[in-house]
């Protein structure tokens, strides 16, 4: 039986995996399909492929690029 300290441990790490795919995915594909968008555009783009519930965490934020759209979701992810 873990204690409540290990479990959560565990959770962020899953929790900042599960964002860093999504973002090398995101990437990947951008490259793939010679995404020629502003960076705004991209950080928009990025951010409708997240979660529901981490979009929510977010909330309405000036977002410019998918750099802090991502550091964002990571911080949206700890706190779910």
């Amino acid at each position: 039986m873990m204690d409540d300290d290990t479990s959560k441990d565990e959770e962020m790490d899953f929790r900042e995996i599960e964002v860093s795919m999504n973002t090398a995915e995101f990437l990947r594909l951008a490259v793939r399909n010679h995404l020629c968008e502003s960076a705004n555009q991209q950080a928009t783009r990025y951010l409708s492929g997240l979660k529901p519930s981490i979009c929510d965490k977010i909330g309405i934020q000036m977002v410019m690029s998918v750099q802090e759209a991502r550091n964002l979701a990571l911080k949206a992810e700890m706190i779910l």
